[in-house]
Formats: structure tokens, sequence, C-alpha cells
């Protein structure tokens, strides 16, 4: 490599990292910041800052390990830790900026696709609920995506790293093996298919031997299945539901539509069945939790590919038209999430200091609406541990588990 093109690659990778850093600040305008870790993110502090010997002490948590480990390495401990979540969404933020770029959009659409994401679940959750490791899982999928974009191998390196960290990323193993089938070439997909399998098989060695290790002191019970999204009371709930997942991405659900309606009209739908295939695996994470918007988090696989590939179909100008009239619409509906008991309500930085100045609001917790019937009889919502807030002042309702 010559220096003149070692040059342009550190360029180009500061100026994503500066894109990805300014859409997060950007994102904590929309959905105002807390302040501290609240919930399974005050554990993952707990986390960041315990010996590896007593990991298994924190039962779930200490199958997650990798972000608290990396992050302690790293200085990230008591105070700071929710910061390094944050920081690790900067990097995703800016890995998928470059992604786009090298895929041929311009500058503007680019920033305005990577804006989608950025004020989307897979970081405004995060924006919320400090302290969640949800984004090292996000920028790992996202590493496994790329790869196997180039047709390298490599990915599986990503994809081993993923259920180290949260097993959510084993969900999307199915969507990850239909892009490497869409990406190689006719006569080479069966053969692809059995490799990936393979690669696949042996990258989730390491995640199965750190449960195995900590398998008798954690004592994580069996996922509760369709009882955990649905509860005691259906018609109570689905509501709930029905607008949990509409606010995982509101209106950039869109774009697989568009997607599809475009394709099928140049004769086509290879593309389309992928994205199915993300949307499918994202959804079958409701089979085991009921955080709705969270789990719809991962769609962002989704979305990258419907706007490389409508990139190329799609005029500029309808294609620019497309994606700006997606990220307004998304800026002006305000955020909420899903969560097992209710919804909480974001409110913007903007209302959020307005608020705190007429001392009602202190951005340490998060303001809930409890919607009965969303448990099964006799189940009680896990309360946070110790020194995490429940809610903030002002707040309304019981506390809450926020998540898996």
């Amino acid at each position: 490599m010559t220096p003149g093109r070692a040059q342009g690659h550190l360029y180009n990778a500061l100026t994503s990292l500066a894109v990805g850093a300014a859409l997060l600040a950007l994102a904590a305008v929309i959905v105002a910041p807390t302040l501290e870790p609240v919930f399974m993110g005050s554990r993952y502090a707990e986390l960041a800052s315990v010996p590896v010997g007593e990991l298994a002490t924190y039962r779930l948590e200490g199958v997650r390990m990798l972000t608290p480990v990396v992050g302690r390495l790293l200085g990230f401990t008591g105070g700071a830790w929710m910061w390094f979540p944050l920081l690790i969404g900067v990097v995703f933020l800016a890995m998928t900026h470059r992604f786009l770029r090298a895929q041929g959009l311009a500058a503007w659409e680019a920033v305005a696709a990577t804006a989608l994401i950025a004020f989307a679940t897979p970081i405004t959750w995060t924006l919320a609920f400090p302290g969640y490791v949800d984004t090292t899982t996000y920028l790992l999928l996202l590493g496994s995506f790329v790869q196997i974009w180039r047709r390298s191998h490599t990915w599986a390196i990503f994809f081993a790293l993923g259920p180290v960290n949260h097993e959510a990323s084993v969900f999307l193993a199915p969507a990850l093996l239909a892009l490497a089938v869409f990406r190689s070439p006719a006569e080479q997909r069966v053969r692809t298919a059995g490799v990936w399998v393979a690669l696949a098989a042996l990258a989730l060695v390491p995640a199965l031997l750190v449960r195995a290790k900590l398998a008798q002191d954690l004592g994580a019970g069996a996922p509760s299945g369709l009882g955990a999204v649905f509860g005691r009371d259906l018609v109570r709930s689905l509501p709930t539901l029905l607008i949990g997942l509409f606010m995982g991405w509101k209106v950039t659900w869109l774009l697989p539509v568009v997607l599809g309606v475009v394709e099928h009209r140049a004769g086509g739908l290879r593309a389309t069945w992928v994205v199915l295939v993300v949307l499918g695996c994202t959804l079958a994470q409701l089979l085991f939790a009921s955080d709705t918007t969270r789990l719809m988090a991962p769609a962002f696989l989704a979305m990258v590919l419907c706007v490389v590939e409508l990139h190329k179909h799609l005029a500029p100008r309808d294609f620019g038209l497309l994606l700006g009239g997606l990220l307004a619409t998304n800026v002006a509906i305000p955020q909420a999430f899903a969560v097992p008991q209710g919804l909480v309500l974001c409110q913007p930085l903007p209302m959020a200091l307005l608020m705190a100045d007429q001392g009602r609001y202190d951005f340490r917790g998060v303001v809930f609406f409890e919607v009965p019937g969303l448990y099964q009889p006799g189940r009680q919502a896990p309360t946070p541990p110790q020194g995490g807030p429940s809610q903030g002042p002002g707040s309304q309702g019981g506390q809450f588990g926020a998540g898996r």
C-alpha cells in the first residue's frame, strides 16, 4: 500500500468517525439521554468492575461478558462505563457510513442513510437505557455483513464473538447465510452454503465453551415462549406489541416494501428475499422476549441492504427524496419503546431541559406508562438491581424489566 493510499484510507476512516459522532450527538437531541446506567445496564456496569473469576455470580449477564471485559481493559469502569457502549455506537455508525460510501452512495446520501439508523432503535435505545451492550452486537453483525458482502471468510470471526456478547446475534444466522448465497455466483451457491454452515458451526464453539464453563452457577431459566410476548391478555397487549414494532424503525419499515415493488417491476426479487429473511429472524426473537422495540434493532441489516439495492434501481432524485422523506418523518414522530409491561416515552432534549428547569426531570430515569395484561398470571416483573433507578421524577407506573 502506497503512502498516498494509506492517507486516503485514514482520511476516509476519520471522516466516517466524525459522521458517526455527529449523528449520535443529533440522536441525543431527538431522544434525551439518561445520564447513568439503568436496569440491566447497571448490572453490566458492575460486571465491568469485577474479576473474571466472579462473572458467574452475575447469572445471565455472565455469559454476555465481551463488552464488560473489553470495557474494563480499556478503563471504562464505574461511572465511565455508560460511555463505552455509546463509543461503540459511534464506531458502528462510522462502519455503516463507510460501507455505504464504498457502495457508491454520494456523501450526503450515505449520511442520510446512516442517520436513518442513528435515529432508530440501535442507537436511541442505548441513549435512553445506558449501559446495555447491544451496540457491540450490532457492530459485530455489521462486521459479518460487510465481510460476507466482500466474499471473505473472515465474517466468521465477527460471528464467533457475537454470542459471547449477546445470544441474540445467533438469531440472525439464517439471514447471514441468505446474504452469503445472494452474494455468490449462481453456480457456487450450494458450495457457498455448505462452507458457510461449517464455518458458522465452528464459530459457535467459543460461545458454547463460555456457557459450559459458567452453566453450573448461572441458573438461567429456559425461554418462556410466546407467553413472554402476549401474556395473559392478548386483546390488551396486542396494541402495545404493534406500537413497539412500529417504533423500532417508524416509517423506515417502508424501505423493504419499496424494494419489493422496485425489484418486482425489474423482474426479480433476489434482494427482497434476503431482506425478508432478515426481518423474519428479527421477529423470531419475540418468541423468547418481550421488549419489542429493542428486539427490532437487528433489522438494520435489512435497511442497509435495502438502501444499497435501491440506490442501484432508483434515479438519484427519487432516491434522495425517499431518504429525505423517511428521515424527516421519523424525526417528527416522538420516540417510544415497548417494554415488558408497557411503554416508555422519550423526551426530546429541548423538552427534557425545560422540564429539568422546572424540577420535573433529572435525566436519571425514564417516563413509564404501565399497560395491564402484559404478563402471565402470577408472573412478577423483574426489578432493577440496587443502585439502578427504576424511574425518574415525574414517571408513572411501577418498576419494569427493560429487556433481555
